[in-house]
């Protein structure tokens, strides 16, 4: 079983961000105790009080935490894609809804139009242009439990090289979350990942991944 002082070490040793801001001592430790204490009960597999974990964290600051190490390897993303007026459909996941579902797709996909599904345990959300949101629900007999107008998506394209990295994809939603950007779906393959959001805010959200992870 890891020791708290291991856990809170591997913890910050193994976020960039903290790192840097652990190292330049940037961060209040009380607040950084209540954030952590869950992930370290988690590393721990025992109950965590938090002034166990700011102890730890008070022991490790009077150490010199290294800074980010300059060679590692900056995520630097192949492409950044937009693509504006689409709409979505959450419904119950049920024979019925999968059986009607494939048929919009293949109906919009022989047009050679924008969609994509994804599928949980209990619902499945299909994404269209919003010119063909009523034949999506033209085709459902039962009505969708949520509807989104205005979406917009920016997708994003990265090497394989990258998938033993890890924090790659939280990496790509921080940058989102720090802009006050309210995410309404995502999907991902391999190498792409792609969020969706409201059209309102495509622009800063592109922006924002851009100038951070963009080929330049």
């Amino acid at each position: 079983m890891k020791k708290i002082s291991e856990a809170v070490e591997t913890f910050i040793e193994g976020h960039q961000g903290l790192r840097f801001c652990f190292h330049h001592g940037l961060l209040n430790l009380s607040q950084l105790a209540r954030f952590l204490r869950p992930s370290i009960e988690a590393q721990t597999h025992k109950e965590v009080t938090e002034s166990a974990v700011l102890m730890n964290l008070s022991r490790l600051s009077r150490r010199t935490v290294p800074a980010p190490r300059s060679h590692e390897e900056k995520l630097v993303l192949d492409k950044v894609s937009v693509q504006s007026g689409l709409c979505s459909a959450t419904l119950l996941k049920t024979p019925e809804s999968h059986l009607e579902l494939n048929r919009v797709f293949q109906r919009i996909q022989s047009r050679n139009g924008f969609v994509t599904v994804t599928e949980g345990i209990r619902e499945i959300t299909m994404i269209v242009e919003a010119e063909n949101l009523q034949l999506l629900l033209g085709a459902l007999s039962a009505a969708p439990r949520i509807v989104h107008r205005n979406l917009a998506s920016v997708g994003m394209t990265f090497d394989s090289r990258y998938l033993k990295v890890k924090g790659i994809l939280h990496q790509l939603l921080e940058e989102v979350a720090l802009q006050n950007i309210n995410v309404i779906e995502v999907t991902s393959t391999a190498t792409e990942f792609c969020v969706f959001l409201e059209q309102a805010d495509v622009q800063l959200a592109f922006d924002a991944i851009f100038n951070r992870f963009g080929r330049r």
